[in-house]
């Protein structure tokens, strides 16, 4: 069971690679501020420095990959998940429950254990607001790190989620505040 979960999460981020360059024509950024068409939507991040970004893939809008680090490599994922007339969100509080309960669904089904919880916490700069959580967990042999943020901007909503590898995680979290933080609606 575990060996079959590794062989699926391994193929899975093999295919984002080889999406990306199967898909020579999409755009990638590095470094700086860029802007991307997300669905009819403008939107404009921060791509650190080493960092590629592609659109499209696998479901998600915009994947930004980070350099690779010992064996892991660390994936950020943009989705524009509706617009919020069409959208609600419990309060924050009841969607961290909501959060630790499902994740710690997932974890079950790979024989993972959660390992405790990055709590939630307010965002709001210029035209965005949002909130963002996240958790440390082990499974596999490994422990990992997902942050996970919703952004509000200009009557959009965006999910900005990052994985990495526990080892990682500070790199990982400064890259991802960098992302947040320069996040901007066009």
């Amino acid at each position: 069971m575990k060996k079959k979960g590794r062989l699926i999460g391994l193929f899975l981020f093999s295919m984002l690679g080889l999406t990306g360059l199967a898909q020579g024509a999409q755009p990638q950024a590095e470094g700086d501020q860029h802007t991307f068409v997300i669905g009819h939507h403008g939107i404009s991040m921060v791509v650190p420095a080493g960092w590629t970004a592609r659109l499209g893939g696998f479901g998600v809008d915009l994947t930004v990959i980070g350099p690779k680090s010992r064996d892991a490599q660390a994936v950020v994922t943009l989705s524009h998940i509706g617009e919020t007339e069409n959208l609600r969100f419990d309060e924050p509080k009841t969607e961290e429950k909501k959060y630790r309960s499902e994740r710690s669904e997932w974890l079950k089904m790979r024989d993972g254990k959660f390992l405790s919880l990055i709590p939630y916490r307010k965002l709001s700069f210029r035209d965005v607001t949002g909130y963002s959580i996240g958790y440390r967990y082990s499974t596999w042999g490994k422990n990992y790190v997902e942050n996970s943020s919703i952004l509000y901007c200009k009557g959009s909503v965006y999910q900005l989620q990052s994985q990495s590898a526990g080892a990682d995680e500070r790199g990982t979290a400064k890259a991802f505040e960098k992302m947040i933080s320069g996040f901007a609606c066009q």
